[in-house]
């Protein structure tokens, strides 16, 4: 009796959700038992319940690994690995449309002292701007932790989109990169600066 292998499958989808990168479209990455190829004509000759049936549009061989897995638990791990570096390039992966931005908050400028040119809090996120505002206005939890910062608590002001960069980031690694560099970036233009670690 052989022994159950499993492989990655990717498949690009026509449209089912807004592309998170106008150049890169949706895929679908699961796992298989059989060959992909012979999965592919399966999914495509066979209608199912499952939310990617009708949409596909191709085999994405050139983005797949083609290694076999012994275990269930090491295809999953294979599958969430792929999945993340493909988000980071911009793809749109089993419906997620996630992506982070970089927000700046003005604070009060009379909390702090010095000649700075201005008092601003910089943060990330994968939420809209005036949501993250408000959470950190409302002092707002979820059953983990807390959504705020302190000193927006209690200095925040407005959001200040003028400040924050036009980018979109395709990864939470990336956003925090991001959020780091552009809080520097405050700093050297005389700013004084919360958050932004």
């Amino acid at each position: 009796m052989s022994e159950t292998t499993y492989q990655v499958i990717i498949v690009e989808l026509d449209d089912v959700v807004p592309r998170r990168c106008s150049e890169h479209p949706n895929l679908y990455v699961g796992k298989v038992i059989q060959d992909p190829y012979d999965k592919f004509e399966s999914l495509k000759t066979k209608r199912s319940q499952s939310w990617y049936s009708g949409h596909e549009v191709r085999l994405r061989d050139d983005l797949m690994d083609f290694v076999p897995y012994m275990s269930k638990g090491e295809a999953d791990k294979a599958v969430r690995e792929i999945t993340e570096r493909l988000m980071a390039d911009g793809f749109t992966v089993n419906q997620n449309t996630t992506v982070w931005s970089v927000y700046v908050i003005e604070l009060d400028k009379a909390a702090t002292s010095g000649d700075s040119i201005g008092y601003v809090y910089v943060g990330e996120t994968s939420k809209p701007h005036e949501q993250r505002l408000q959470e950190h206005l409302m002092r707002a939890r979820n059953s983990k932790t807390r959504l705020f910062s302190s000193v927006v608590a209690k200095h925040g002001v407005r959001l200040r989109p003028d400040l924050a960069p036009t980018e979109i980031y395709f990864s939470k690694k990336a956003s925090k990169a991001a959020e780091v560099a552009w809080a520097e970036h405050l700093r050297n233009l005389n700013y004084v600066v919360e958050g932004g670690h």
